[in-house]
């Protein structure tokens, strides 16, 4: 064997162990296919010894593990794919989901602002009602009394001028309501600035109603607090509380009592206005609060005290309700938090 040639063999099988060595596959398996190719060329009836016998070994082994690695990584994309198709999959779904919750919420929204918005035409429809109601007579009675063609007696004129001051404020009145109403449903708190004896303030107030009762109709208060038990609470909304309910008992009481009482229950100063008049139908107790209810013999319940009366409560951050066990007229409770 001549010194050059076996030299390039050396350098070949060296090189091939090497790339054997670092995994190149497809390199070393050209420089084993070159090195056969040098041995056949150079050395025809030889053996190329034991190290070209264990490259060749190694090299179709290199080859086995190559053809596995290529099926791995197949594997491995075919996976990623599968798990990245999952994912998206998953995403689209909860993105589905989340559309489907929100077109719940909207309907929802939608739904609550058609219902508020009937409720808004519902309520013009009975406040124009009640507008036109005090109105009609006015415009009549004024134009009787504005008239030469009828010989008007000095009495009455009298009940014509009556009837017009009592329509007239009726009107102030309901104006009066709807704007009490309005600025108390468009807080969402009220000051608590002021502390108050119960005693004193329920007091005060049913003097100040005692005269407005029809005759024989008696007024009083009953309470089992001491004078100088106080608590802190918003007295002018109080006072409001106070008016329209008493001023509801004395519209529908003809004869008896009318009562407020005061206790302590708990944390809260219970209060209720009681009186003996014509009550109030069962079927329609659930509606007291609502505005402009059919009330008990087919009258409507005058102005819009008693939702003012439910928005001044909720606000003090208290509940009032229709005494639904009291059968003898109409009684109403709330409670108030009793604050230091």
């Amino acid at each position: 064997m001549k010194k050059p040639q076996i030299t390039l063999l050396v350098a070949l099988l060296l090189s091939l162990n090497t790339l054997a060595v670092q995994a190149d596959y497809s390199l070393a398996d050209s420089l084993f296919n070159k090195a056969v190719a040098f041995r056949h060329k150079y050395f025809p009836g030889e053996s190329a010894g034991d190290d070209l016998q264990e490259l060749m070994k190694i090299a179709n082994h290199l080859k086995d593990e190559n053809v596995q690695l290529k099926r791995q990584r197949i594997y491995i994309i075919i996976i990623a794919v599968v798990i990245i198709l999952v994912l998206l999959i998953g995403q689209h779904r909860l993105r589905i989901r989340r559309l489907e919750k929100e077109n719940v919420r909207l309907n929802k929204a939608h739904q609550e602002a058609k219902q508020a918005f009937d409720m808004k035409n519902e309520f013009i429809t009975h406040i124009t009602n009640e507008l036109r109601k005090p109105l009609h007579p006015i415009e009549g009675f004024s134009d009787i009394l504005g008239t030469t063609d009828y010989d008007l007696k000095p009495e009455e004129r009298e009940l014509l001028s009556t009837h017009i001051k009592d329509n007239s404020k009726r009107i102030t009145r309901l104006i009066d309501e709807l704007a009490e109403l309005s600025y108390f449903e468009s807080k969402s708190s009220l000051p608590v600035n002021y502390t108050i004896s119960p005693n004193h303030l329920l007091s005060h107030m049913v003097d100040y109603m005692r005269p407005r009762c029809k005759e024989g109709v008696r007024m009083f208060l009953e309470s089992d607090l001491s004078d100088d038990y106080t608590t802190a609470t918003s007295q002018e909304a109080v006072e409001t509380l106070m008016r329209h309910l008493l001023d509801n008992a004395i519209q529908f009481t003809d004869h008896g009592v009318i009562t407020v009482a005061c206790t302590e229950y708990g944390d809260m100063v219970r209060i209720s206005v009681t009186d003996t008049g014509c009550g109030i139908a069962p079927e329609l107790r659930d509606h007291v609060f609502d505005t402009f209810q059919e009330m008990a013999d087919n009258m409507k319940l005058k102005g819009l005290g008693l939702p003012i009366c439910k928005a001044i409560v909720q606000l003090l951050g208290g509940r009032i309700w229709l005494d639904t066990d009291y059968h003898e007229g109409t009684r109403f409770i709330f409670d108030l938090p009793h604050m230091k």
